[in-house]
Parts: C-alpha cells; sequence; structure tokens
C-alpha cells in the first residue's frame, strides 16, 4: 500500500512529537530530582560559619528554586501541549484512513 506525502508528514510529525515528549518528560525528572536535593544543600548551608556568606548561598538557592520551578511548570505544558498535538495528529490520521 502506497501512503501519500500528507500521511507521510504526518507520521513524521506523530514521531517527532512523541521524542520531544519523552525528552521533555525527562528533563522534567530531572528538574524534579533537583528539586528535591535543594533541602540537603539548605541543611549545609546552615551549617556554615559565616552569616554573610550564609545568607548569599540561601538566595541564590531560593533564585535557583523559582528559576526550576518556572521551567519546570513551562516542560509540563509542553508536555500537555505535545500529547494534545499528537491526539489531533492520530485523529487525523485514522480520518483519513477509513
Amino acid at each position: 500500500m502506497e501512503y501519500s506525502q500528507t500521511e507521510k508528514r504526518r507520521v513524521a510529525s506523530m514521531k517527532r512529537c512523541t521524542r520531544v515528549i519523552y525528552f521533555v518528560g525527562r528533563q522534567a525528572e530531572s528538574l524534579t530530582a533537583s528539586l528535591e536535593s535543594l533541602p540537603i544543600h539548605l541543611a549545609i548551608i546552615e551549617a556554615m560559619q559565616d552569616e554573610a556568606k550564609r545568607r548569599e548561598a540561601k538566595v541564590v538557592v531560593r533564585e535557583t528554586v523559582q528559576m526550576f520551578a518556572a521551567v519546570r511548570r513551562k516542560l509540563y505544558r509542553t508536555i500537555i501541549h505535545l500529547e494534545a498535538l499528537v491526539a489531533e495528529l492520530e485523529e487525523e490520521q485514522k480520518a483519513s484512513s477509513v
């Protein structure tokens, strides 16, 4: 059975979307693991003797947490968007094959 160019492009798009979803999911998992390790870093900071360095380190950690959280939210939104796109492509593929 010969497939049309449109059908081939749809399949290629679905494959790309699936790869991106997998990659983004792994990045989100990595960010989550980094966020979960932050309490350990905070404990180390609390044990520091120099008050100025401790305050500076806390600011860096706080900014890092905020950055990670923002990136994680963006990654999850991207996953949702890509999953919707894949579902749409699958529906188009089913409709065109009928």
